[in-house]
């Protein structure tokens, strides 16, 4: 089953970027440092909004899904030329 970027990605569509003033993308951002520089990005740029990119989606909305509104999961798989190109696309 060849995948689009439609079922690979979070509908970013959904998002209302317009209501922030930037976007900041954070890869690996669900685990481990990452994790602690997404909670570092929060406090100090909560007008913005932050992208937990990661190749385990679940993981990375639940993570997003413990912080407030300005963070989002989104599945991002580096090691996939097609998906880091479906990213960029819906970006």
């Amino acid at each position: 089953m060849t995948q689009t970027s439609d079922d690979r990605l979070c509908n970013l569509d959904s998002i209302d970027a317009a209501a922030f003033d930037g976007t900041i993308i954070v890869t690996g951002g669900y685990g481990g440092i990452g994790a602690e520089a997404v909670r570092a990005l929060h406090r100090s740029h909560p007008h913005l909004l932050i992208l937990v990119a990661g190749r385990n989606e679940t993981k990375a909305h639940a993570f997003a899904a413990s912080l407030p509104l300005n963070v989002a999961g989104v599945r991002l798989d580096l090691s996939d030329l097609g998906d880091v190109e479906a990213f960029a696309d819906e970006i």
